[in-house]
């Protein structure tokens, strides 16, 4: 166990890895632990949406991850054995118009290549103070200057810091397995709603495809519909739960700090929870980098939280109605409202997470400043120009060809550099760095 590191991070999961990954690109020196022996066999997590592509593009990870998982560009929707239409990922304002769709160990797996992770490693007792933190890992007692949980719902951080959580418990309940997929759909995903509840099923890399089906109760004798699912039983790698929603009153206490689930969670009914935990790794990322303090951390991704667990929540409470009375205004609602032209883009948008990318933008503007000469007000205009862009997304390039980069050519020998800008924020800098090169203009991201 090396003690000369200055982050200690609890949790091998995908949240914690990538955190590991960011501060290693950043120069800060980490180390990893997790307490169970081995990467759990089962999957659970597997939707990895088009911001955190981003975010792994950056690490230059997005090319392998993409290799190996399968590209969702579709979504259809059934209602009592009707097709009602699809939600289509082709045309939403991203550079990867898709959902990615990886087992969470082939996530964890690339994310853990060449990082120091100690496994079988249990943190049993922390004592912050001003100036970092003193843990007792196994037998040792060791110092850092930070100690970060990315340990999940149960999170032995939060319990050793004191930390009080909130927690909620959702009245449905699913079962969820992967099976061999013999259903012809190839990449489609596909909702199905009815009278007696809501099925959803996703291809997996390896001709399988996930099924998560509503249940009455923890452990159903299968007797349901779908082939996939009648008559299995209760197998290997097969779970039943039942959503939860937990908060933690705080995100750090000292120099202790919570991360991910630890933090937070949401249903995973629409595959939101490891995204948004990602989002929380690259901003603490950047914060830790800068020693800052983590108020604005805390600001920002409790209020992305709220939102996103919000709309999970919504998204459950409409699927999950049972009866005929429900179904109907169920499939009308769904036909007539969500799918018809204009909203069905918005739609995509938002299973595909970009406006909650908006959303951590606005909690983090860009600022472009002059590195050799700094104009203040210059830089306000500037500031007011990001901070439009920020709301208006889908139009950024417009905007900054319009208002940034012209404004940049008129002075082209002049450095300038793009701080801060935050997570889901790669692929605006992508963008303007090309750009900014195409017309020989100066311009660094830090």
């Amino acid at each position: 166990m090396r003690s000369d590191v200055e982050i200690l991070i609890v949790g091998a999961g995908p949240v914690g890895l990538l955190l590991a990954r960011l501060l290693r690109a950043r120069g800060r020196d980490c180390l990893v632990i997790e307490k169970r022996p081995a990467a759990p066999a089962y999957s659970m997590a597997i939707g990895i949406t088009p911001p955190s592509l981003e975010i792994l593009e950056g690490l230059g990870l997005a090319e392998e991850f993409v290799s190996r998982g399968v590209k969702i560009t579709d979504a259809h929707i059934h209602e009592n054995g009707r097709y009602l239409g699809r939600v289509s990922f082709e045309k939403i304002p991203a550079a990867h118009r898709f959902i990615l769709s990886l087992p969470q160990g082939e996530t964890v797996e690339i994310l853990a290549r060449g990082l120091p992770v100690w496994r079988g490693v249990e943190l049993t007792g922390l004592q912050p103070d001003a100036n970092g933190v003193t843990a007792q890992v196994g037998e040792r007692t060791i110092r850092y200057r930070y100690l970060i949980g990315c340990d999940g719902a149960r999170s032995t951080v939060r319990s050793l810091a004191g930390i009080p959580v909130r927690t909620k418990t959702y009245r449905p309940r699913f079962v969820m397995g992967d099976f061999p997929d013999d259903t012809g759909w190839g990449a489609e995903a596909h909702l199905f709603f009815s009278a007696r509840g809501a099925v959803e099923s996703f291809p997996l890399p390896g001709g399988k495809r996930r099924w998560i089906a509503q249940t009455a109760a923890p452990r159903p004798s299968f007797g349901h519909p779908l082939p996939a699912l009648r008559g299995e039983g209760w197998g290997e790698g097969m779970s039943d739960f039942q959503p939860e929603w937990q908060l933690a009153e705080r995100f750090h206490v000292g120099r202790v700090i919570l991360c991910g689930d630890a933090a937070h969670v949401m249903s995973p009914i629409g595959g939101q929870g490891m995204n948004v935990g990602f989002g929380d790794a690259v901003m603490l990322a950047n914060e830790l980098a800068g020693e800052k303090s983590f108020g604005r951390y805390e600001q920002a991704r409790r209020r992305v939280f709220r939102e996103a667990a919000a709309r999970a929540a919504r998204g459950m409470w409409l699927g999950t109605r049972r009866g005929p009375v429900w179904s109907a205004l169920r499939r009308v609602f769904i036909r007539d409202v969500l799918l018809r032209p204009g909203m069905s883009e918005r739609v995509a948008a938002r299973f595909a997470m970009l406006s909650l990318v908006d959303l951590s933008r606005r909690q983090m503007l860009p600022e472009l400043m002059d590195a050799a000469d700094a104009d203040p007000v210059k830089l306000s205009r500037t500031y007011r120009q990001f901070r439009l862009i920020n709301r208006v997304v889908s139009r950024y390039r417009t905007i900054l060809r319009r208002y940034v980069l012209d404004d940049m050519a008129r002075e082209p020998n002049r450095v300038y550099r793009l701080v801060d800008i935050g997570a889901g924020g790669c692929e605006i800098a992508v963008w303007l760095l090309r750009e900014a090169r195409r017309r020989g203009l100066r311009l660094t991201v830090t």
